[in-house]
């Protein structure tokens, strides 16, 4: 299962930051992820790894590393190059993506999607680490998240657009909604998962400090680590 803007306005050219989440599920911590992103002028870079610790590791050890580089102008991010890395426990799966061109092309990766996606769908999707920096990143207008992520094999649209104050906490409310690649067993099953980020203010921005997502198994929950803004 989101620093930037005003940091620029305060740095040459470089901006830097680094994330560290603790995962819950089940009343237990069940993970750590971790969140890079590097920005040089009108060029980024960001990568991400996320690993089960502690009962979950012993029971079931999962892991993945993701990464991405591209194009940004302000707050609009396009990727070009993708590469995920994903162990189950049980396998391990590779797939890498070329968003150059106008629809999204699997370059390496043999899983395909249970249900072909038209291409016209997969036009102006982005992958699974830049939609993630675009909720997770802080920004002095968080909730405005509208975007579809393609990661080679489905096709999701996550969307946060509205918001509640909780005391001096921001609450961007949305949700994860499936559109391709999924069984109508799978969209039968779920099609919508409701999903909140709240954000603490910190100097001139909204720093993400916590991400809840009602999954299928029961609510999970993203903590914040790190003290970066």
């Amino acid at each position: 299962m989101v620093l930037i803007a005003a940091v620029l306005a305060l740095l040459p050219l470089l901006a830097q930051a680094d994330q560290l989440w603790s995962v819950h599920a089940f009343g237990l911590r069940v993970g750590e992820l971790t969140v890079d992103m590097q920005e040089s002028g009108a060029r980024y870079r960001a990568k991400s790894q996320f690993k089960t610790t502690g009962l979950a590791g012993v029971v079931a050890t999962i892991r993945f590393d993701i990464q991405v580089s591209g194009a940004r102008s302000g707050d609009v991010f396009d990727p070009a190059l993708y590469r995920g890395n994903i162990h189950t426990g049980r396998r391990q799966s590779v797939t890498a993506l070329d968003f150059s061109g106008a629809v999204p092309r699997k370059t390496e990766g043999d899983d395909a999607p249970a249900v072909p996606i038209d291409d016209a769908a997969l036009r102006g999707a982005v992958d699974p680490m830049t939609m993630m920096w675009q909720v997770l990143r802080s920004r002095a207008t968080p909730c405005r998240v509208d975007g579809r992520q393609y990661d080679g094999t489905r096709l999701v649209a996550i969307r946060l657009l509205r918001s509640r104050q909780e005391g001096e906490n921001l609450v961007c409310e949305g949700a994860y909604h499936r559109l391709g690649g999924y069984t109508q067993e799978e969209l039968d099953e779920i099609t919508v998962t409701p999903l909140e980020v709240t954000f603490v203010r910190s100097g001139e921005v909204w720093r993400a400090e916590k991400v809840w997502v009602k999954t299928r198994h029961g609510p999970a929950t993203l903590k914040r680590r790190d003290t970066q803004p």
